[in-house]
């Protein structure tokens, strides 16, 4: 050992029995990577070596991040469309009595909600940005050599009002 250097490491904090499941249990009500560290008492750079060091935390992260979207997406979808809630309603009376009556309310669509799916899931005809492509005759390059800039200010023009 003469002249070698002799690193030691401090012993990992990881437990194959316990943090997967744990992992998986909080990536499914949402947490980040970030707040799973705080609950396991680690740095989030601990979190990204345990991916890399044990495949069956970064399994059990992804499934539990899985099934969490999952329940996102379906809300979402749910609430673009508008739904029914059933709701139980009580009321009191003087004498003590209480009556519990169950009544539907309409939750209406959301815009927003509808606007957010369709700009995802059909990004080329509901994105915000618009792209308009004007072409020459025949589809090709529209000429502009030597005109004068009143010249081509007027073309210019006349293409475009015939594109509205």
């Amino acid at each position: 050992m003469d002249g070698e250097k002799v690193t030691m490491a401090r012993p990992s904090k990881y437990d194959p029995e316990q943090h997967p499941q744990w992992a998986e249990g909080l990536a499914k009500l949402g947490k980040t990577e970030a707040e799973i560290a705080v609950e396991f008492g680690v740095n989030v750079d601990t979190i990204t070596n345990w991916k890399k060091s044990h495949p069956e935390f970064l399994v059990s992260l992804k499934v539990g991040k899985s099934a969490a979207d999952v329940k996102v997406e379906a809300s979402l979808y749910k609430r673009a469309l508008g739904y029914d809630l059933d709701v139980l309603e009580t009321t009191e009376y003087p004498d003590g009595g209480l009556q519990v009556k169950k009544t539907t309310k309409h939750i209406a669509p959301d815009t927003t909600a509808q606007i957010f799916w369709l700009k995802n899931r059909k990004p080329d005809e509901w994105r915000d940005k618009q792209q308009t492509e004007i072409t020459g005759k025949d589809g090709g390059p529209i000429l502009l050599n030597n005109l004068s800039d009143e010249e081509v200010e007027r073309r210019a023009r006349e293409i475009l009002s015939k594109r509205q």
